[in-house]
């Protein structure tokens, strides 16, 4: 599933950590993607949190990871095709 989270007065992660702990998921397992400044504590708290790249996150967050696709691109599925799915990426 995906979801896009923007709670009125919670940050996205607080968000991100209910669904997770609702549905059972260790944090360890969180994959977050960001590209805004509304993402940035997202992508830092989580295990495995993506800037999109060519985003201002990647320029501004300093993240730990980035996506070697934009979001155009199919970033997003290309992280979850190869480190979740572990098959080829986009464009492999």
């Amino acid at each position: 599933y995906r979801m896009s989270i923007s709670p009125s007065k919670a940050e996205k992660w607080e968000s991100v950590k209910y669904v997770a702990a609702y549905y059972g998921i260790p944090e360890e397992n969180i994959y977050t993607f960001g590209d805004r400044w509304n993402d940035y504590l997202m992508i830092h708290s989580a295990a495995h949190g993506f800037a999109l790249k060519g985003s201002p996150a990647e320029k501004e967050a300093d993240p730990k990871y980035v996506t070697r696709l934009t979001c155009k691109e199919c970033g997003v599925a290309d992280v979850i095709l190869r480190e979740i799915l572990n098959e080829k990426g986009i464009g492999e």
